[in-house]
């Protein structure tokens, strides 16, 4: 009989320990910041050649330089154009960016300014891919004057500006509205004005 006592005990004792059970909850935490850099950067890319970005010092100007007679067209045109990229740097958040041109200078007695010769598109860019934005189509400079505000949402891309001269091809849009190329009978000079680009993340 002792022996089969010692046997029982053993078997309860195993028993107990193979139904034991414990139960630990762990609290997971992270903190994502608000927008705490965002970049805006400019960029020059060459007409009629593959898009390549050629960063621009933030203090330059963007200089379209001396623009060239076309004898075909009767226009005056530049050999390039630019790119404003608006990219959050770190944190995460909405952008809104508001974008406004104001006049400057030009040769004396010319009646058209850089306002009605130059021109901004605006696009998004997400996973590397470019979309139209809404309500935010192609402008010549004058059109923007009072400001123009994009909101690109959290998560949804990067605001893509791209500022050249009117070249002709705006027969649809731009052109009906006021804006015009550069041609023969323009004042020969310098012409300038400023586009500032003003990012805010609410």
């Amino acid at each position: 009989m002792k022996k089969f006592f010692i046997l029982l005990f053993f078997i309860f004792f195993t028993a107990q320990l193979c139904i034991a059970a414990n139960t630990e909850q762990f609290m997971i935490t992270a903190f994502v910041p608000n927008i705490t850099r965002l970049d805006i950067g400019a960029y020059t890319m060459a007409k009629n050649a593959p898009q390549t970005f050629n960063e621009i010092n933030a203090t330059q100007e963007l200089n379209f330089g001396t623009l060239v007679y076309q004898t075909d067209s009767e226009i005056y045109l530049p050999d390039k154009f630019f790119v404003v990229d608006v990219n959050i740097a770190s944190g995460t958040s909405g952008v809104a960016t508001t974008v406004q041109y104001t006049e400057g200078t030009a040769p004396a007695g010319q009646v058209k300014t850089l306002g009605y010769k130059g021109k901004i598109n605006f696009a998004k860019v997400k996973n590397g891919v470019e979309f139209a934005i809404p309500g935010h189509a192609i402008k010549y400079f004058n059109e923007i004057k009072s400001g123009d505000t994009i909101n690109i949402a959290q998560g949804d891309g990067f605001l893509r500006l791209y500022i050249g001269i009117i070249d002709g091809s705006e027969t649809a849009d731009l052109i009906p509205r006021g804006a015009e190329t550069f041609k023969s009978y323009d004042k020969a000079g310098t012409y300038t004005g400023t586009i500032t680009v003003t990012a805010v993340a609410p």
